[in-house]
């Protein structure tokens, strides 16, 4: 593990951007707390190198998170323990959540099959309409108003 100062040493960066970039990128970096010091996997390096390599490109804070997600670095998240019981809730919550979005995806495709239909009957009508005003051939010598006029 490295500390703050070790990794701003080897990355001739400041400790406070160190420590800015572990709270904007820290799940990237595996950062941990041990006491009051904060800690760095060593094989985090290579990501810390990424890191500044894309600030000195003038990527934003989104841009890094971006560009480390797309490049699939791993990521360090801490949970905190749960108890059964909120296990059991959780699960609960997010089986409900589960079955909301299935009726609203059911909702939706019930809505695209509608609009389809829509879409093909006003396709029908229109096709009717272009019969019904399209000349026939023998009105072709017949003059407009005549035509108009259906005489």
């Amino acid at each position: 593990m490295l500390t703050v100062q070790e990794l701003s040493r080897r990355l001739e960066v400041p400790e406070r951007t160190i420590r800015r970039w572990i709270d904007a990128h820290g799940p990237f970096l595996g950062a941990r707390k041990d006491g009051r010091r904060l800690l760095v996997p060593e094989d985090s390096f290579k990501v810390a190198e990424t890191i500044k390599s894309l600030y000195a490109g003038g990527a934003t804070s989104a841009d890094v998170n971006d560009t480390l997600a797309g490049r699939n670095v791993p990521q360090v998240l801490e949970v905190d323990a749960v108890t059964p019981a909120q296990a059991e809730s959780l699960v609960r919550a997010l089986t409900e959540e589960l079955r909301q979005a299935r009726e609203e995806i059911q909702e939706l495709r019930q809505e695209i099959r509608e609009t389809r239909d829509a879409v093909a009957a006003t396709q029908e009508t229109v096709e009717e309409i272009g019969e019904w005003i399209r000349v026939k051939p023998d009105e072709e010598k017949r003059p407009w108003w005549a035509r108009l006029l259906k005489r």
